[in-house]
């Protein structure tokens, strides 16, 4: 029998709202928005995820991948 587990994470970001969502629906996560603040002058976000660990940690390096691009 092969069981999947599902983590949940707390996750902060600085890209756009509207990204994370999307790539969060590309890894099949369940991503919601719990607080956003500005900070200096940009904005921090933060998001509880919810999913395999595998595909969590997958939007994690794409999110990183994003913020060094930017």
């Amino acid at each position: 029998m092969n069981r999947k587990f599902d983590y949940s994470e707390t996750i902060f970001s600085t890209v756009e709202q509207k990204r994370v969502f999307r790539l969060a629906d590309e890894c099949l996560l369940e991503i919601r928005l719990v607080e956003s603040r500005k900070e200096g002058a940009v904005w921090r976000h933060e998001y509880e995820v919810k999913g395999e660990f595998g595909r969590i940690q997958k939007l994690l390096g794409r999110i990183k991948h994003i913020e060094v691009g930017e």
